[in-house]
């Protein structure tokens, strides 16, 4: 699936709140390499 700058942390969202994903961070392997985003409780 191809993300865009803002896709990917809208997915990070979309994983942690609706699929409830449990853990604090989730890592994309992307063709220009890892992104880590971390969700917050904030």
């Amino acid at each position: 699936m191809d993300l865009c700058g803002h896709a990917t942390p809208a997915t990070a969202h979309s994983l942690a709140t609706i699929l409830d994903y449990k853990k604090d961070e989730i890592v994309f392997e992307t063709l220009s390499g890892r992104e880590n985003v971390v969700e917050t409780n904030n």
